[in-house]
């Protein structure tokens, strides 16, 4: 196709990753069917994630092209929705043939924040006209964001760790077993175990991985905190450590918490502050993206609070290796630095089962619309969590907002509805600059975060949102 009117160029150049795709998906979601859209990158990625989005969607590149000043030029067709309409469109045609006295048979994957808190939700919409049944390989519950404090021992795991069973009515069905295998054409989910369970509707929320095995030199003696036990031991290590270079770097991206690496730089200044010995202690914090934190307009406080803090930051250091014996890390751009202690964020991961079922390619990740929270190419399956593609962050509350929209959209069709519920990309999040100290980010799709002044009061908000989310918000009540 050489012979076509372009109806919008999108300058999306000098825009970091996702910035360009971010773009893209918005032209294609407002132009016409037919329409074509050219797209103008410098961000290195975007020959590899462009194709690849358009791939998963159907839509259709024209063709690409690139000069010797890195400057991609993408020429995009967008495609119609008659499948998905068409989907649609059946979903409710079946819903009233078989009318409101069938019982549907909802599997929920995951019994995490969006999973414990979408079948909770599920259960009180629809009461007795659906069998909901959640599969866990454990039902242990923990609050994850308290490893940070477990850290420097202000948690422990039995405080933090909740059986998960009592988060749910006993009208709900609990399967204590892995997923082994979906099979979407046959609507049923294997297990482990050996069970096999039958579904009409399907909720993936069985988050992300920590995928050690994919960094070959990875070993006992780096640390981590993501992790229960990897944040007892680093307590054990901050606690005995004499003085040196700390180093906290992410080993791969993306993964869960954006906030937490920058945190816990942070907390190890002001911890050896108050044991009198910070003097003895180097800490350097890398980054993968060109700035100390993703968002630029939370990153601005962030580099001015590492400044004041006497902490050095490396910005676009992708790790490449680490020579644990000499104590080196090395990036991929060619940067290296010497340490004492690595503290790293372990890389993350989808679940092999996705991959294996069809759902998910690659790394895992399941490819999820961002609005209705549908798994794409899928019937009657959605995602939600940090083992989606979307483009939000992989947080507790990005989940918490997600349940309330799949839930009311399954509902509705059960009960024949159209359904109508969309996730605007609304995330919350305490982000802790100091033990007693934190600032408040709260955005959305539409909106950037705009970060509070650090107070004292965001953070006792922070220590009292634990109960609340065992109680109101893990339970669906909130």
């Amino acid at each position: 196709m050489t012979d076509y009117t372009v109806k919008e160029t999108i300058d999306a150049r000098g825009s970091m990753c996702p910035g360009p795709l971010m773009e893209l998906v918005r032209a294609i979601k407002e132009h016409e069917v037919g329409d074509v859209i050219d797209l103008l990158s410098t961000d290195a990625g975007s020959p590899k994630d462009i194709p690849a989005w358009l791939e998963k969607t159907g839509h259709h590149l024209v063709e690409i092209r690139d000069d010797e000043s890195g400057e991609f030029t993408h020429i995009v067709v967008k495609k119609g929705e008659k499948k998905k309409r068409e989907r649609r469109r059946r979903r409710k045609e079946n819903a009233e043939e078989e009318g409101n006295d069938m019982v549907a048979k909802i599997i929920v994957v995951g019994a995490g924040t969006g999973g414990t808190a979408v079948a909770n939700k599920l259960h009180k919409k629809l009461k007795s006209k659906a069998e909901i049944t959640v599969v866990d390989p454990t039902f242990k519950h923990p609050y994850q964001p308290g490893t940070l404090f477990s850290m420097f021992r202000r948690e422990t795991q039995k405080s933090l760790i909740k059986d998960g069973r009592k988060l749910f009515p006993k009208a709900v069905n609990l399967v204590e077993d892995a997923v082994k295998l979906i099979k979407t054409e046959e609507k049923k989910v294997e297990t482990v175990g050996g069970k096999t369970l039958d579904y009409d509707y399907i909720v993936l929320s069985a988050g992300a991985r920590y995928a050690f095995e994919t960094a070959e030199w990875w070993n006992e003696s780096i640390h981590e905190f993501y992790t229960m036990d990897g944040a007892d031991k680093l307590a054990d290590a901050l606690d005995d450590f004499n003085g040196g270079t700390i180093v906290v770097s992410i080993a791969d991206i993306p993964y869960k918490c954006p906030p937490a690496p920058v945190e816990a730089a942070m907390l190890i200044d002001d911890f050896y502050k108050k044991k009198k010995m910070r003097d003895k202690v180097k800490i350097v914090y890398t980054s993968p993206l060109s700035r100390a934190f993703s968002i630029e307009t939370t990153n601005i406080r962030v580099e001015q609070y590492l400044k004041e803090k006497n902490i050095e930051w490396l910005t676009l250091f992708n790790v490449e290796d680490v020579d644990t014996e000499e104590r080196v890390i090395y990036s991929m751009e060619g940067d290296d630095i010497d340490y004492d202690m690595l503290i790293m964020v372990p890389p993350h991961r989808g679940h092999q089962f996705l991959i294996d079922s069809g759902i998910a390619k690659g790394h895992g990740w399941i490819p999820t619309n961002r609005e209705t929270l549908e798994v794409e190419g899928q019937e009657n399956m959605w995602a939600l969590g940090d083992g989606t593609n979307i483009a939000t962050s992989k947080a507790g509350s990005t989940a918490h907002y997600s349940a309330p929209v799949i839930a009311a959209n399954i509902a509705a069709l059960v009960k024949g509805q159209e359904p109508k519920a969309i996730y605007d990309g609304h995330v919350q999040c305490f982000f802790l600059t100091e033990m007693g100290k934190s600032m408040f980010i709260d955005f959305n799709y539409s909106k950037p975060p705009k970060p509070s002044p650090t107070r004292k009061i965001w953070w006792w908000f922070k220590l009292l949102f634990k109960p609340m989310y065992f109680k109101l918000v893990a339970t669906g009540k909130v």
